[in-house]
């Protein structure tokens, strides 16, 4: 069992000169690699002063605890989760730049769309989302004293030169659960359980380590008005291809045969080798399945490369 050791301690930061020295700030508690700062505390300290006319006890201490406490749980954050190194996330972040540049006829009309260099929107949107919507939402959290677990997601939006938040999903997202679940080899129900309880730190969790790639068939119509009770075929001979998944969402049973009832019919998902090869299989899989007015997307998944 990994363990989070909390030291409280003393460091000055100094300022040498022929004439004096002078005290900056101070380290007052370390929890594994994250610190609190005297300043930060004298600053909680100022805003609880403000907020209460009378406490009693040592309010300071508390204060203090409640640090030592936020900072615990991004220690275990932190041990629980898997990061993105920085090299990957910028290797994401110019392939998608890449693929909308080849959408919409080279990097030089992206950046008329922009109204910007590349460099200059990769540079300022990031920090942007993190400033505005990421940390603002963290703190949110912790003032409202809510120990969330669980999923976030959260759905944005450009709108000028700034990222706006369409909304907040505390679940996974249609179709993105259909390619992060088949890929879970752990029981899903045993990892909440080790959430709740605190014992996730601890809990080893397997997955398949191909990719996964689903594509969504929606009614003719969809997102607007549609029509429903369309005759679905092909389903029985794609849920016995092998490393193929079929999730029905939007289908009833209705004229002795599996109908349409919603926008999102069903998604087919395919496993590969890597995700190239993933979205090529769902793409032939779905193909074999038919409903009138049938439609879903032939343009998203080939920017990836393979690898």
């Amino acid at each position: 069992m990994r363990q989070i050791i909390v030291a409280i301690v003393f460091v000055a930061s100094l300022t040498v000169s022929a004439q004096n020295i002078r005290v900056l700030d101070e380290i007052v508690a370390v929890v594994g690699e994250n610190i609190v700062m005297s300043s930060d505390l004298e600053a909680e300290y100022a805003q609880a002063k403000k907020d209460m006319d009378v406490y009693e006890g040592d309010l300071k201490c508390e204060i203090l605890n409640q640090l030592i406490i936020q900072k615990l749980y991004l220690h275990k954050a932190a041990v629980d989760s898997v990061y993105a190194s920085e090299d990957r996330v910028n290797d994401e972040v110019e392939r998608r730049i890449q693929y909308y540049a080849s959408q919409i006829g080279g990097e030089k009309k992206l950046e008329q769309y922009l109204g910007k260099t590349i460099a200059e929107y990769k540079a300022q949107m990031r920090p942007k989302i993190e400033d505005q919507i990421v940390i603002p939402t963290i703190n949110g959290l912790k003032k409202d004293n809510i120990e969330y677990k669980g999923f976030v997601f959260i759905g944005l939006i450009k709108v000028g030169d700034n990222p706006i938040v369409i909304e907040y999903n505390v679940r996974m997202g249609d179709p993105e659960t259909e390619v992060v679940m088949p890929r879970l080899q752990t029981d899903l129900v045993a990892l909440f359980a080790a959430m709740d309880n605190g014992t996730l730190i601890d809990a080893n969790i397997s997955y398949d380590t191909r990719s996964c790639a689903t594509i969504m068939a929606v009614s003719g119509g969809y997102p607007g008005s549609y029509q429903k009770n369309k005759v679905i075929t092909g389903l029985e001979a794609v849920n016995d291809t092998p490393n193929t998944l079929v999730f029905q969402a939007g289908t009833a049973v209705g004229q002795n045969a599996v109908v349409t009832s919603g926008g999102r019919v069903l998604a087919v998902t395919a496993y590969g080798e890597n995700i190239s090869e993933a979205v090529i299989t769902a793409s032939q899989r779905l193909q074999k399945i038919e409903f009138e007015g049938m439609n879903f997307r032939r343009d998203i998944g080939y920017e990836f490369e393979k690898k």
